[in-house]
């Protein structure tokens, strides 16, 4: 079998994954509250990795595909985009816990993030140092930055505009009918 041959772009975002592995890799962020037992995680269900994604293939388009997710990722459940790298234009976009929490709200019908601010506030400033030492120009996303999102009851009148509208039109057919029956 041949041996793969990686372009620039990939074999940079090989070392960034490599590198931010070292550095993170055994970090784990304890979901909740729950406490540790003796300095070992209650179970494996309340803790996240850190990762940062690697290439796909063997390039990255020129660089076209070069925008690496920095996740969050669990033992079981969903994972979180915490941010992402871009190594062609140096740029590395981390998420405030704000921000995180109002796109987790959005997503999950108000439900909290099941992270620990602290912990996670503390995760975020070293990835700051660790992207700024690398000459990374840092982009900060907080909730000022959240998508706006309607309940889809107002986009377009949703289920209740519906039924209001149905409503409406059985009234009026019911009164067509009551006039009908009653005018001989």
């Amino acid at each position: 079998m041949a041996e793969e041959k990686h372009t620039e772009f990939a074999m940079k975002a090989l070392g960034l994954a490599e590198l931010f592995a070292i550095s993170f890799g055994q970090e784990r962020l304890v979901v909740g509250a729950k406490p540790r037992v003796g300095g070992a995680l209650q179970s494996k269900e309340n803790a996240y990795r850190m990762e940062i994604s690697a290439p796909e293939g063997t390039s990255t388009g020129g660089g076209k595909q070069a925008v690496q997710h920095i996740k969050l990722i669990p033992e079981q459940g969903t994972t979180l985009v915490i941010g992402s790298v871009n190594q062609v234009e140096k740029t590395s976009e981390l998420r405030t816990f704000e921000y995180l929490a109002g796109v987790h709200a959005q997503r999950f019908r108000g439900a909290a993030l099941p992270l620990q601010e602290e912990k996670y506030n503390d995760v975020l400033r070293r990835m700051q140092a660790f992207f700024s030492n690398m000459g990374f120009r840092l982009i900060m996303s907080d909730a000022s930055k959240l998508p706006v999102v309607k309940p889809a009851a107002e986009k377009s009148g949703g289920a209740t505009g519906a039924i209001l509208g149905i409503a409406l039109i059985v009234v009026a057919v019911a009164i067509a009918a009551f006039f009908l029956l009653h005018k001989h």
